[in-house]
């Protein structure tokens, strides 16, 4: 692999069973959304996406360039029903990465995350029940639906306790995914993130890791809350993107619910000391700002060993080489602005 993590095509991962597979990912021009559709169109797929206007808009203005070549492109709201049933109809693999990813703003606005988070997802499920009845449909849900866990790693029969506007309606999604399913005979299968990190992350996006190295990029202090003791088991999106091919063409887990993470947990403080180290900017502590500590999970590592055992999948990209690489895509995002 390129030690720089550049955007080198090669770097992304393939796997030529999509070779000629008509495939929908929603939320496919967003941080894991594009990663993956690269991935795909490297594979021979026939990719759709579903994007917002948002991020149609930003991606023809940053790039990568050539993302969207060869690519079919549904430009509209996952909830508008007429556009959603287009883009879905006759797909044997629809990729639902759509939704808003930001836990804080699910805190005080959680009506709207309802709308973006819970609502969208039933419609999805109802249009492919209705227009391509034997798809594949893989979610992308959250490590944070277990909520604080006492025992680590924390494997998928873990007691879910969410503790977070997002987290619920990402449980509820897990929910309507597995109903449909049981209801319907909808292939699915849902895959919980833990902390994904990486290239391609529009500015917008919210999370603690693309956070960090996006300020160190810009040459800004990094902040830490509390003594950053709290573990964070980290991912890169190359190897997510990765996860999310293996789980499309397997039948023969449908149903499964699995764990994507390194399997390791890093001090929150450690990681930001070491992205501090790279960009050459300092780290303080802070005391927790109020409503934040409130929806803090705690720490957190993944047991991978299901996803392991039934995908074959395990992460390759080590911490320190991510970090270094998506710093550097960062700069370069900088550089050529």
């Amino acid at each position: 692999m390129d030690s720089t993590l550049g955007l080198s095509l090669d770097v992304w991962p393939v796997d030529r069973r999509y070779q000629g597979v008509p495939v929908l990912v929603t939320g496919g021009l967003g941080f894991l959304g594009a990663n993956l559709v690269i991935s795909l169109v490297r594979s021979g797929a026939r990719v759709r996406v579903l994007a917002s206007r948002r991020s149609y808009e930003y991606r023809l203005q940053s790039g990568p360039a050539g993302l969207l070549r060869g690519v079919e492109c549904f430009v509209g709201s996952v909830a508008a029903v007429p556009l959603l049933e287009k883009a879905v109809r006759g797909c044997a693999v629809v990729f639902n990465l759509a939704g808003r990813s930001d836990v804080g703003a699910s805190s005080s606005e959680p009506v709207e995350d309802l709308e973006l988070n819970a609502r969208p997802q039933l419609l999805l499920l109802e249009a492919c029940r209705r227009w391509a009845p034997d798809a594949m449909v893989v979610l992308a849900s959250s490590r944070l639906v277990y909520g604080a866990t006492e025992s680590l790693p924390v494997p998928e029969s873990t007691p879910l306790d969410p503790g977070s506007i997002y987290a619920v309606h990402k449980l509820l999604a897990e929910r309507y995914h597995l109903l449909f399913r049981r209801l319907h005979g909808l292939r699915t299968i849902v895959l919980r993130l833990t902390n994904v990190y990486g290239p391609l992350e529009p500015p917008h996006r919210s999370g603690v890791m693309n956070v960090f190295l996006r300020r160190a990029s810009e040459g800004h202090e990094l902040t830490v809350y509390g003594d950053g003791s709290q573990l964070r088991d980290c991912v890169h999106v190359l190897d997510v993107a990765g996860a999310f091919l293996r789980a499309g063409p397997a039948r023969e887990h449908d149903g499964a619910v699995l764990n994507v993470g390194s399997g390791g947990g890093v001090p929150l403080a450690d990681i930001a000391g070491t992205i501090g180290e790279l960009a050459g900017v300092g780290v303080r502590s802070v005391p927790w700002p109020p409503g934040a500590r409130v929806i803090e999970p705690g720490s957190f590592v993944a047991d991978t060993r299901r996803i392991e055992e039934l995908l074959g999948w395990r992460p390759a990209v080590a911490l320190a080489e991510g970090l270094a690489g998506t710093l550097a895509w960062h700069r370069s995002q900088r550089a050529g602005s």
